[in-house]
């Protein structure tokens, strides 16, 4: 397990976010956030959006978006195999391109 999600086929199984999330403090909420988006999150140097690739199920990439529109006050949009943050999501996250997380990566 990692992140609280579960290793093997992604779109096998009905995953979910960890059930733990939802009770958890906000700054636990964040944590998992910077740590997920540090580690899946494809910035672009000339943009502040970032995109997720996630081939797991339709309803988990929702389930992750509203969880990124919570944290982040912003606009998170679902494809076929990607979650989106918008600009402002993501600056709202500290991952603009001046964000404290984009100037370590």
């Amino acid at each position: 397990m990692s992140l609280g999600l579960p290793h093997g086929a992604k779109s096998e199984g009905d995953v979910t976010l960890p059930n733990a999330l939802e009770v958890a403090p906000r700054s636990v909420q964040y944590k998992w956030v910077e740590v997920y988006l540090l580690n899946r999150g494809l910035k672009q140097t000339d943009k502040d959006s970032i995109v997720v690739k996630e081939e797991r199920s339709h309803a988990y990439r929702e389930e992750l978006a509203m969880f990124f529109e919570q944290l982040g006050g912003g606009t998170v949009t679902v494809s076929e195999y990607a979650v989106t943050l918008s600009a402002e999501t993501a600056r709202n996250l500290g991952f603009g391109r001046d964000g404290p997380y984009r100037a370590s990566t």
